[in-house]
């Protein structure tokens, strides 16, 4: 996660790549990580995760799970490259990149998971864009994921952003997905929506959407669900 963290420029929304890719960041407890000095913009992390604190396997030794990062960010460029071991036989790569100024910010990252279990096998990728003018910023997002074994699917998203203060922000962001959106209820596979949200010191405060099958879940929050 750290290492594309930045990258994200929908993290934490309706819109992130967790949510609208396969992208896979794993919260796991009692990880032992060590995140090294800075080195002229390199910087190098590594973490192990004991077998009993992620449900992501069976895995129950000290360290049978494990991951490690490179990162270079300086001078508007971050790049980076990130292993991550499942235990039992199930791994992941994934490789960022991204450039940052004269108000413009673009951004790349790819996920590679190789699994014994062929429904977690996957490639997924996203491109984002923005651009910053004054207090407000527009931002774009295509995202695609391909599963060896099918069930393929792209997403996309746009929002626009408007700087209160330093610390405030509000947006408007709009979401359209042949993903199965969590937030999203019914039968069907793809998932639109339209969400209003503020952020306030580093916080977002937004109304949960209800399980109703109405369109309308919550003030400022809107969904749409399609048969597929």
């Amino acid at each position: 996660k750290i290492s594309t963290g930045k990258l994200d420029l929908f993290g934490d929304t309706v819109a992130d790549y967790n949510t609208t890719a396969a992208f896979d960041d794993v919260r796991a407890l009692g990880t032992l990580a060590y995140i090294s000095p800075n080195f002229s913009g390199f910087k190098f992390l590594a973490a192990i995760v004991p077998g009993s604190g992620t449900d992501h396997t069976s895995a129950d030794g000290l360290a049978e799970q494990f991951s490690v990062a490179l990162i270079y960010s300086a001078n508007g460029i971050h790049a980076s490259a990130a292993y991550e071991d499942l235990g039992e036989n199930d791994e992941k790569w994934r490789i960022g990149l991204g450039y940052k100024g004269n108000g413009f910010q673009v951004t790349f990252v790819w996920e590679n998971r190789d699994s014994d279990n062929s429904s977690h096998e996957y490639d997924t990728w996203t491109v984002q864009g923005g651009y910053n003018f004054g207090n407000n910023a527009i931002q774009a997002m295509w995202n695609t994921t391909d599963y060896d074994n099918g069930g393929d699917y792209d997403s996309w998203a746009i929002r626009f952003l408007h700087k209160m203060s330093k610390r405030t922000q509000v947006y408007i962001l709009y979401v359209d997905s042949e993903k199965d959106l969590r937030f999203v209820s019914g039968s069907g596979r793809e998932g639109r929506a339209i969400y209003l949200g503020i952020r306030h010191k580093g916080y977002y405060r937004l109304a949960t959407p209800s399980h109703e099958k109405r369109g309308l879940r919550a003030p400022f929050f809107f969904a749409q669900r399609e048969e597929g």
